[in-house]
């Protein structure tokens, strides 16, 4: 066999999982070129997935959790300006509710929705309102989907997936105050600290490597003083 059907296989890997820890990955990408008997070159064949994946309107994309700083590999949508575009196979009614949902907990001081809020929203969505049985079922859908993560306060938060699946539809249509990017590593952060004057902001996994060699912050200049950013998991 050669690396373009060990590079195959990787692919229908990621896109199974969708998200995947880059460990669990590389652990498969390992067994998979063992069984063709190919030379492993993970970093090179990510390379050439990626550059064969962009002509479709596809993306396989390095991040890390905003708070233990793992790394994730996320196949995305790269063409995903609107949430429809992300978010089916859903009604027309369902995905007025995810937007309102993903509106909210932008619009909420811990970005972190609880659930009876959650609820609430699904009986003012417009123009087809949800009853709260339908409502609960698609979050948990959301939820199995890897969309929404159910923290133990039982509030609603986006998933790393999401953050990082819908970053541009966050970016364009979220409230420019609501959404905070890391000094660090620039993707959305909902967990973390922030600048006590202004919206800078890290991750919990960036904060030290970035406390570490500023002692302001670089959005502002003014001594950095961090409070917390989000709802701890």
């Amino acid at each position: 066999m050669d690396r373009a059907t060990l590079r195959q296989a990787l692919v229908q890997c990621l896109l199974q999982r969708r998200m995947t820890k880059r460990a669990d990955a590389y652990a498969a990408y390992q067994r998979l070129a063992t069984h063709m008997g190919v030379d492993e070159a993970f970093d090179a064949d990510l390379d050439a997935i990626h550059a064969s994946l962009a002509p479709l309107g596809w993306d396989v994309r390095a991040c890390h959790d905003q708070v233990r700083a793992e790394p994730y590999l996320l196949v995305v949508n790269a063409k995903s300006d609107e949430l429809a575009q992300v978010a089916t196979p859903y009604s027309a009614a369902e995905l007025q509710y995810i937007k309102a949902l993903v509106h909210a907990i932008f619009h909420t001081p811990q970005y972190a929705l609880p659930s009876i809020q959650a609820l609430q929203l699904a009986t003012h969505t417009q123009p087809v309102p949800l009853t709260k049985q339908t409502a609960t079922q698609l979050l948990a859908n959301l939820e199995r989907r890897q969309w929404l993560h159910h923290l133990p306060s039982g509030a609603y938060t986006l998933t790393l997936r999401a953050l990082h699946e819908l970053d541009t539809y966050i970016r364009h249509e979220m409230d420019e105050a609501c959404v905070l990017e890391c000094m660090a590593c620039y993707a959305i952060v909902t967990r973390g600290v922030r600048c006590a004057s202004c919206r800078g902001a890290v991750h919990t996994s960036c904060q030290s490597a970035y406390e570490a060699g500023h002692a302001t912050c670089t959005l502002c200049g003014v001594a950095w003083q961090p409070v917390p950013v989000g709802e701890s998991l």
